[in-house]
């Protein structure tokens, strides 16, 4: 079962955001806040994989602390938008966090949101999927209009 949190505004700072060893039931009413502004749902595979996608990069021991997971929409593909997700290194000024915990595995992501990408993808699915020869996130997305034909854009 996933736990989602908004992480409270006015606690948004990188000691808060760079500890990954968060005890949510520490914080929740004070920092975390309960998840009913959360744009999307992110299911148990997905936390898995972003997790994965965060114990790779610290086992590069990359020089830049990473934060968490950005997902946003940018403007590219055939049909003119396309899902991107990226690490976090800083905060920005329209970010919106989120924490996601698996309470059976304790595995837990922050997502970070941008406000642009906040209405675009509300009400939106985010899992991981592995097929017989591809994996990767899938989003289901009710916004959508349509999709080109490749399949990595949409308008």
């Amino acid at each position: 079962m996933l736990d989602a949190y908004v992480i409270n505004k006015k606690h948004l700072n990188d000691d808060f955001l760079a500890n990954p060893d968060v005890d949510v039931k520490d914080h929740v009413g004070e920092m975390l806040l309960p998840g009913d502004r959360i744009p999307v749902t992110v299911t148990a595979d997905a936390v898995k994989a972003m997790c994965d996608l965060l114990l790779r990069k610290f086992a590069l021991q990359s020089e830049k602390l990473v934060l968490g997971i950005r997902v946003k929409v940018v403007n590219s593909g055939c049909a003119g938008n396309q899902y991107k997700i990226e690490y976090v290194y800083g905060l920005r000024s329209d970010d919106e966090v989120f924490l996601f915990v698996d309470s059976e595995t304790n595995m837990q992501v922050k997502i970070f949101i941008d406000g642009k990408t906040f209405f675009m993808i509300s009400g939106a699915k985010i899992d991981y999927v592995c097929q017989e020869l591809t994996e990767g996130f899938v989003f289901v997305n009710p916004n959508e209009s349509g999709r080109c034909g490749c399949g990595e854009s949409f308008f």
